[in-house]
């Protein structure tokens, strides 16, 4: 029995080996290694709100998400692979996190990658260092240095899946 918190699951199958192929491509693409799924079977659960969640069987990992039609790295994936984030915050930011909220300027205290606006970016725990949320960039690396430097304000990551969240109790 799968427990979630919020958005019960409406529907469970499994990818085609074509469809396969092609998650493992674009997540590669992106720079996520989830070459191990190329010859297992791969779970789709699929939520209320139409979000879906890619999970490697008989392993049980979640490996990527798809919300608003976008592909997504799952964050306990990350954590397992003990991957590099681009950005580290502090505690103050890493508690709101965990709660959903988004990225402010302020709680951000490493850029540790470049990246654009648009681009996933995978945020950190600076403490740990450890993921503890994935969102989409709303500036490029080089803009968040310059509003770190100068105690800029204002929301700098939308949050897209975090510890906790109802994605992450799925890949349980």
């Amino acid at each position: 029995m799968v427990k979630v918190r919020s958005g019960a699951i409406k529907k469970r199958y499994l990818l085609s080996k074509k469809e396969r192929k092609n998650l493992v491509s674009q997540m590669e693409s992106m720079g996520f290694d989830i070459r191990e799924c190329r010859k297992e079977n791969i779970e789709v659960l699929e939520y209320e709100d139409r979000s879906l969640a890619y999970v490697c069987r008989p392993r049980g990992v979640c490996v990527a998400l798809r919300i608003k039609e976008k592909i997504y790295p799952c964050l306990r994936k990350l954590v397992n692979d003990k991957f590099h984030p681009h950005i580290l915050v502090d505690r103050g930011a890493t508690n709101a996190l965990l709660r959903g909220a988004d990225l402010m300027a302020p709680g951000v205290k490493s850029v540790e990658d470049e990246f654009h606006e648009g681009d996933v970016i995978v945020i950190g725990d600076l403490e740990t260092r450890v993921p503890i949320a994935i969102g989409v960039s709303l500036i490029s690396a080089g803009e968040l240095r310059k509003l770190i430097e100068s105690s800029g304000k204002g929301k700098v990551v939308k949050v897209i899946h975090h510890v906790g969240d109802k994605y992450w109790v799925t890949a349980a």
